[in-house]
């Protein structure tokens, strides 16, 4: 099969509410999901639905937009996630990681 990606970033996704809704039951097949620079307060908890997932990048902002930096402070429990190989948090407010598939993550 095809790898499957989807490149949301910088992509002023929300207007005034920093909290997207539920990920769709079709992005169980994304094994890459790009949400960095979208002033994201959290991230949805159905996260773990999305089994595939081998990159997930959440970190980082454009440098002439740092109003759009994410402003995580928590993630849900990514532990489901068995094939997540790289997670990005830089330049997010999270202080605490979550419980994460150790065996995979090769990046963090």
């Amino acid at each position: 099969g095809s790898k499957e990606d989807r490149n949301f970033s910088e992509c002023t996704l929300l207007t005034a509410s920093a909290v997207l809704p539920p990920f769709p039951e079709e992005f169980s097949i994304i094994e890459e999901l790009d949400l960095s620079g979208n002033a994201l307060d959290s991230i949805p908890d159905n996260i773990n639905n999305l089994t595939n997932l081998r990159s997930l990048f959440l970190g980082g902002y454009p440098t002439d937009h740092p109003e759009r930096k994410n402003k995580i402070q928590a993630l849900p429990n990514l532990s489901s996630l068995i094939h997540l190989e790289h997670l990005s948090v830089h330049d997010t407010n999270l202080s605490i990681l979550p419980e994460l598939p150790m065996l995979s993550l090769r990046i963090l």
